[in-house]
């Protein structure tokens, strides 16, 4: 439910919302002998929050807005197909504080902002006699600004700081990290607007360490009326998170930052001249290279501890289409993608694990969707393709590839001076598939989803 009012220089906004679910479907278990059907058990959730904004625009160049959320989760997790059952649940709180303020003068935008965070977890599993509390304050200030209206340049820059405070059962202490960021984006077009240039840097600092520069190119050049193609070249750099450092057991204190290096490419297609039939296609490549890649992997005592992979190496392309015409009073949108992604491990030649695709990451996805509109009603269907899914890091076991369409159909109706009625109806999982996005973690079959949208608006004309 949302709600809003606007005056002169006041406007608010507040939106709330609750839902709670079952989700005791009725799946095939695979890893039991004869695949039976069961129900599923200790499933349920229930979410429930509130959003409220608050914008005060004393002049057309002064902006200074307020934002509040406040949401609270509980999820039970269910069993895996291989468990006879589960008692654990999580509960989760989020409380979030925003003040943003902006000035326009000239063609220069200066803005400020502070945010405060909480996040809060509580994990319980009666089974094995666990109770995990964490509670994590962060608090952010920010200052920029941003130039507008300029022919040819642009720039925008800044500085945050970032103060975190954390404490878990885990932890068995307070732990704190300071986060000082300071960045700069430079962008540049010749007369014709046919070649534009964009630049980033930035510079980081982590508690009392300095971190390397991260920084990325990137150019789009117009060859033709309708053909453009771009180019990328970035490197950026991750500390480890508080987790990956002191989450007892397992921390690792002697992680080192990850830092990648990353080049692509692509040529582009745009044809929108003619409104009534509008065509956009796409085709990129890209390569990447991380060094000290973390990955939590179990040790020889059984316990899970995050390590420094040696280097990781992505690969691959991407081929996107897209078409859209009128036909009198129809409208049809068609699009199409698809992608090649080769993750491995590149570890020494000695290592079993070289040149192996990372896990739950498919060499071949895609996707495709049909939207018709007809004067009031819609029609849209869409489907995905996931290839093969490595399970394990030796490549040896995986989820076999998965295809998965859903539908929907769409009413709107109008009455009133600006009020709007809307009905939608969504078949997902048509094919009924049973299938895992995490191997032993069900999924439900085939179920349906009914929507009724209304809006209410009185405007003063």
């Amino acid at each position: 439910l949302s709600a809003g009012i606007s005056k002169k220089k006041h406007s608010i906004n507040i939106s709330s919302f609750y839902e709670k679910g079952e989700n005791n479907f009725t799946y095939s278990n695979r890893a039991m002998p004869g695949s039976p059907e069961l129900k599923q058990t200790n499933n349920k959730l229930w979410q429930k929050g509130i959003l409220a904004s608050y914008f005060f625009t004393p002049s057309i160049s002064q902006t200074l807005s307020a934002h509040v959320w406040v949401q609270d989760n509980y999820r039970q997790n269910p069993p895996t197909l291989t468990t006879s059952g589960s008692m654990a649940w999580q509960k989760d709180a989020a409380r979030r504080l925003v003040v943003d303020f902006e000035k326009r003068k000239k063609s220069t935008i200066y803005s400020a902002k502070a945010a405060f965070l909480n996040e809060a977890l509580n994990y319980h599993d009666q089974l094995i006699s666990l109770h995990s509390l964490s509670d994590i304050n962060t608090l952010i200030l920010s200052v920029g600004a941003e130039t507008l209206n300029k022919k040819r340049w642009g720039f925008k820059g800044g500085i945050s700081n970032s103060y975190l405070k954390a404490f878990a059962s885990e932890y068995k202490q307070n732990r704190y990290q300071n986060r000082l960021t300071a960045f700069t984006q430079l962008s540049w077009k010749n007369k014709s607007s046919s070649v534009f240039l964009f630049t980033n840097l930035e510079a980081q600092a982590v508690d009392e360490s300095v971190n390397p520069l991260n920084f990325s190119a990137r150019s789009k050049t117009k060859l033709t009326n309708n053909f453009y193609w771009s180019a990328q070249f970035s490197k950026t750099n991750r500390q480890p998170t508080l987790n990956d450092l002191y989450w007892v057991p397992g921390g690792n204190t002697n992680l080192l930052p990850e830092d990648a290096y990353c080049f692509a490419t692509g040529l582009q297609y745009e044809n929108k001249l003619n409104p009534a039939f509008e065509k956009h296609f796409e085709f990129n490549l890209f390569h990447k290279n991380i060094n000290n890649w973390i990955q939590w992997l179990p040790g020889s005592s059984g316990v899970w501890q995050p390590v420094n992979i040696y280097r990781v190496k992505t690969r691959g392309g991407e081929l996107t289409a897209k078409t859209a015409f009128k036909i009198k009073k129809l409208s049809i949108a068609i699009s199409a993608g698809g992608n090649y992604i080769r993750a491995t491990r590149n570890e020494d030649d000695n290592s079993p694990l070289n040149k192996k695709q990372l896990i739950y990451v498919p060499e071949l996805s895609g996707n495709t969707s049909l939207v018709a509109a007809f004067k009031n009603s819609t029609l849209h269907f869409n489907c995905a393709l996931k290839g093969k899914r490595y399970t394990t890091s030796d490549n040896n076991q995986y989820l076999n590839p998965l295809f998965l369409a859903n539908c929907s159909i769409q009413q709107q109706f109008r009455f009133g001076n600006n009020n709007l009625c809307s009905l939608r109806f969504t078949v997902n999982n048509i094919l009924n598939k049973n299938y895992e996005t995490i191997i032993y973690r069900p999924m439900p079959g085939r179920f349906y989803e009914i929507t009724l949208q209304l809006y209410l608006s009185s405007i003063k004309n």
